[in-house]
């Protein structure tokens, strides 16, 4: 004969078990969520924390940038800057992070509007015109400081530009090796952390244009 007691605490421990189970599940729908669903589209104009930098007299100065993606905090790069070969190109960088010299003049809610996998993700321009502005703590532009470092390898840093002597804020990470830019872009530092954050910017699905897309809307999802 069936011990209805037992029976009884059998079908709470069933109930318990679950309602646990639906729990786990929930949470792990939430976090899959948080890890892949695509950046809304107002992040395009949503501020990420201030990016930040660190000086220091030796011959590397390092800088950080807070990259967020859908208007979440989701990592950090780091640079190591030639400044000892490259001071004037490495300190309009440095001051671009930090925003000392203004609003302005301020990485700070800017994007990587260009992305081509397999080569670089290109951002920096400080002036919100999809690439086609920037700005400099020189002037509008400032000279090809030296083209001393070659595009010999994956997660270099580059300045991005127009042709001859016209740098200005934006900037380019490499994904690869891009010896066809030698001489024509000036190298100025290396990425020694959040490789990761890198190839994350790096896969985002790319328009005709090599601009970051949501079905046909272009959007920006990941800010500096």
């Amino acid at each position: 004969m069936a011990d209805p007691m037992k029976e009884e605490n059998d079908n709470k421990k069933n109930t318990k078990n679950k309602e646990q189970q639906k729990e786990q599940k929930q949470e792990q729908e939430e976090e899959e969520k948080k890890t892949t669903s695509s950046p809304a589209l107002s992040s395009a104009a949503a501020i990420a924390p201030s990016a930040a930098a660190t000086a220091s007299s030796s011959a590397r100065v390092q800088v950080f940038m807070e990259v967020s993606i859908g208007g979440e905090p989701f990592g950090r790069i780091v640079f190591s800057l030639f400044a000892k070969d490259l001071p004037i190109t490495a300190e309009n960088f440095r001051a671009l992070c930090t925003g000392e010299k203004g609003e302005k003049l301020h990485y700070k809610g800017s994007v990587f509007h260009r992305i081509i996998k397999g080569f670089m993700i290109q951002g920096g321009d400080i002036s919100g015109s999809m690439g086609m502005g920037g700005d400099s703590i020189y002037g509008p532009t400032f000279k090809d400081e030296s083209f001393r470092f070659k595009h010999s390898r994956k997660f270099l840093l580059s300045m991005a530009n127009k042709g001859v002597d016209t740098n200005g804020s934006q900037f380019f990470i490499t994904t690869d090796e891009a010896g066809h830019l030698d001489g024509k872009h000036v190298c100025f530092g290396e990425v020694i952390e959040g490789f990761d954050v890198v190839r994350e910017i790096e896969d985002v699905s790319t328009n005709g244009q090599n601009v970051p897309m949501v079905g046909t809307v272009p959007y920006i999802p990941y800010t500096l």
